[in-house]
């Protein structure tokens, strides 16, 4: 049996909290094959232990070089630039490559080269970790979370306009916004209470359980500030919540479709 990766993730967590019935499935994490062909990691599912609909998702951008945007993190925050309007509040940001590099990643974007879709939500940290000038290069997954997150100010309430989009999540507009910001503290906490928030409309959109899984919740104060806000949320405890767990998730999937023969 093969099981997609996020929807593994929710059910480690269901199988946990003995949870048999429809949820909402938050599965955030680095990067995972989605069942489109594309990279998945800002997932939104209302899904069961047998089946899953994929209901939101992150506004897909190109990770330039594939791997190598892992790793050298400013690809990813330049390519959200390249597909925003041109404008010179970026040409600051653009400085960061050496001109004969930034010709050949600007090729790379407008032709797709060696350049998967991905819409997931640890890529989208690492970009604003660059964006914010803390770090261009990371050298293991999460690295950025961690730094981005010793930004946060929890004096800071404000928030970027992220908004849903029928099942698309809208966010590329703002990377103007958080450049105009220039602080980053100020960038970290209305980014980290954006994602707060658009949580809070999903779930709001379908009034059922909602769970929390994958590697981007091991971020503390997100995961701090959704408890606040959703005293409900339902995360894991006892096993890990990220894809150490994915192994248990495939296997709550194989039990619950060995009980319908």
């Amino acid at each position: 049996m093969q099981v997609q990766h996020h929807y593994a993730h929710i059910l480690a967590c269901m199988y946990e909290h003995n949870i048999d019935k429809k949820v909402l499935g938050v599965a955030w994490d680095g990067s995972g094959y989605g069942d489109d062909g594309t990279i998945w990691g800002g997932e939104f599912f209302v899904c069961d232990r047998r089946e899953y609909e994929r209901v939101a998702y992150f506004e897909p951008f190109l990770l330039l070089g594939s791997e190598a945007s892992i790793k050298d993190i400013k690809r990813i925050a330049l390519s959200l630039i390249l597909d925003c309007p041109r404008d010179e509040i970026y040409d600051d940001f653009l400085s960061n490559f050496h001109s004969s590099e930034l010709h050949v990643l600007k090729q790379v974007h407008a032709k797709a080269l060696n350049s998967p879709k991905c819409s997931s939500v640890g890529r989208l940290f690492d970009a604003v970790a660059a964006l914010c000038g803390i770090c261009n290069d990371v050298s293991y997954d999460g690295e950025s979370g961690l730094i981005l997150e010793s930004f946060y100010d929890e004096t800071i309430k404000d928030t970027y306009d992220f908004y849903l989009d029928e099942n698309i999540i809208r966010y590329k507009h703002t990377i103007k916004d958080m450049i105009k910001d220039k602080n980053p503290s100020m960038i970290a906490s209305k980014f980290i209470n954006s994602l707060v928030s658009i949580i809070l409309t999903v779930s709001n959109k379908h009034k059922i359980k909602t769970i929390v899984s994958g590697g981007v919740f091991q971020n503390k104060t997100l995961l701090r500030k959704l408890i606040e806000n959703k005293k409900d949320i339902v995360f894991q405890n006892k096993f890990p919540i990220n894809d150490s767990s994915i192994a248990l998730g495939q296997l709550t999937y194989y039990l619950s479709k060995i009980k319908d023969y």
